[in-house]
């Protein structure tokens, strides 16, 4: 598995991913439109044997101090795997790599915060899995409370 920023060469893929469920989660399509309008906005893209699998959002934008005072961090928002690819390691493959792909892509960068449904107890436990620490504080959003984590880079 590889991750790769967005660019225009991907839109077809964007265009072919489904998610059933998007109760937790934005649309890669959403975000792509939402990264034309904001330079700080950075889809990844998660791609194995040519085929995009899983999908998040690496945001430099203010939206991210909701979650944490540190300028030196990023926000990871809109983390989906397509549906027709869940259970296969996906997800947590991509997580693995984060923080490679934060060190060489984003130079000053010390952390990766995000916020995740309280409710969405696989995720919580997938994200804890994966390198993501309780930071003991919770965010009321508009799909209901999130944990907040973080991730030393």
């Amino acid at each position: 598995m590889k991750l790769v920023e967005y660019n225009s060469s991907h839109e077809s893929m964007i265009e072919n991913y489904y998610v059933e469920d998007d109760t937790y989660t934005g649309l890669p399509e959403e975000a792509v439109k939402i990264a034309t309008l904001q330079d700080k906005y950075n889809p990844v893209l998660c791609i194995e044997s040519d085929v995009l699998v899983t999908f998040f959002v690496l945001d430099g934008g203010d939206d991210k101090y909701t979650y944490t005072d540190q300028k030196d961090s990023l926000l990871l928002r809109s983390f989906s795997t397509d549906s027709r690819h869940l259970r296969k390691g996906y997800a947590r493959k991509s997580l693995e790599l984060l923080k490679a792909f934060v060190q060489e892509n984003y130079s000053g960068i010390h952390e990766v915060i995000l916020g995740v449904n309280l409710k969405n107890t696989p995720a919580v436990n997938l994200y804890q899995d994966c390198g993501f620490h309780d930071t003991r504080r919770t965010f009321d959003g508009a799909k209901g409370t999130q944990k907040i984590l973080r991730m030393k880079i």
